[in-house]
């Protein structure tokens, strides 16, 4: 069952970033920073098509010049207000992201350190150095690109649905339609995804072990 699956995956996902959430209490104050440039930018963006919009009805019909002028220049500020939010927002977060990593791998670090030898004959060397590589990226991915874009999807739609549904329902309905189909779509591609990248991550586990105990026994 697909849909059993996907709902299962979720919650044991949900569970797994309840530990990454301390270390990203830690960075709060440049994550509200770029939730709140999230929500500048696709303001400017949402309002720059009413621009637009009055500077054609201008043109139609044969308003002054000055009117004309006067939408394309707020047109263009609008736009570049909200490219320099958006790049504002990218760096909070894509930096926040990155020392969240910087916390985990030295939690996870001292953790490793405090192991006892049981565990270092159980785990390979190799394994643990590729864990702390690939998986910790991963992390910083979650904490940063995928809680931006995620934010950005949440914040975009509630200024745009209603916009849309404001000019034509009709219009907007038949838009809005292939988005019911999104979420079992993409439970299945991002269950290919988690397989593949699993089935990955053991492939480069075992190389990196396989590595390490090479380039050991030549030391």
């Amino acid at each position: 069952m697909p849909g059993f699956r996907g709902v299962v995956t979720f919650h044991a996902t949900m569970r797994e970033l309840e530990t990454l959430l301390p270390f990203m209490k830690r960075h709060r104050r440049p994550l509200a920073w770029g939730l709140v440039l999230v929500c500048i930018s696709n303001a400017f963006n949402a309002v720059g098509p009413r621009f637009l919009q009055h500077g054609i009805d201008a043109l139609n019909r044969r308003a002054p010049f000055t009117e004309v002028r006067t939408a394309v220049l707020l047109l263009v500020a609008v736009a570049v207000a909200g490219g320099i939010a958006r790049y504002g927002m990218r760096e909070l977060l894509n930096s926040a992201s990155r020392r969240v990593e910087y916390d985990v791998r030295n939690a996870l670090y001292r953790y490793i350190q405090g192991m006892s030898a049981e565990f270092h004959d159980r785990y390979p060397t190799g394994d643990v150095m590729a864990r702390t590589t690939n998986d910790l990226q991963a992390v910083r991915m979650v904490a940063g690109p995928a809680f931006m874009y995620l934010a950005d999807t949440i914040i975009r739609a509630a200024l745009v649905v209603p916009m849309m549904l404001h000019i034509s329902g009709r219009l907007s309905a038949i838009a809005l339609v292939p988005l019911i189909a999104l979420p079992v779509v993409m439970t299945f591609i991002g269950g290919v995804i988690h397989r593949r990248s699993e089935a990955i991550q053991a492939q480069f586990s075992t190389m990196t072990t396989h590595a390490h105990e090479n380039l050991s026994g030549v030391r």
